[in-house]
């Protein structure tokens, strides 16, 4: 009985260090692809940069560098994060919200917005533009004007189609309001109550 509890206590330590040993290897691959992907290091790098541009558009080094934060939290914590707690659910409000605001750029002159006729539109010229991105190589944009990617043209078709430009910015601010408090857990009447003193 006493040699089975020990062989057991043997492997969950055992079963622990192969569990934090993997959840470095992973931090420190997440670390790499941030340092790669912002740095001019040839075609992989351009790559790495094209891939986060088309996700998030004009916000690829924040994606990256949330990456490499994601990455060292795992290598200090010898854990994967919880990526839907309340706090992060209120980054991703404010993150999707953002996008679509920087996307805005493409409905100047767009009049009756149509989501099933004008959305492929919207979606081709984004990726037009990532393409663009992609290919300047070491000699990139650190903004490239590209908005905020397919992400933001997804979000953007949906809400100027529902919604109009500006019922869209008006929602959008609405939303970066609701989700900086999720992530703060600072309340409205708080924030009020600080700024007033």
């Amino acid at each position: 009985n006493k040699m089975s509890k020990k062989k057991k206590r043997k492997n969950s330590k055992k079963s622990k260090q192969d569990q934090g040993f993997i959840t470095d290897l992973y931090g420190i691959g997440l670390i790499l692809l941030t340092i790669i992907g912002c740095s001019p290091f040839g075609m992989i790098s351009s790559l790495i940069r094209g891939f986060a541009a088309f996700l998030v558009g004009d916000w690829w080094a924040v994606l990256l560098i949330l990456i490499g934060i994601c990455g060292i939290y795992m290598i200090v914590t010898r854990k994967g994060p919880n990526l839907l707690n309340t706090k992060l659910i209120g980054l991703y409000i404010v993150i999707f919200a953002v996008l679509t605001l920087s996307h805005l750029s493409y409905y100047k002159g767009v009049d009756n917005f149509n989501l099933n006729k004008d959305t492929p539109e919207i979606i081709s010229q984004t990726v037009d533009k990532v393409m663009e991105f992609a290919k300047q190589g070491t000699k990139y944009n650190i903004i490239p004007d590209i908005g905020g990617g397919l992400f933001g043209a997804a979000l953007s078709a949906v809400f100027v189609a529902l919604l109009t430009v500006d019922g869209t910015i008006v929602v959008s601010i609405a939303l970066i309001i609701c989700g900086f408090i999720m992530f703060s857990g600072i309340s409205l009447y708080e924030a009020f109550k600080k700024t007033k003193s």
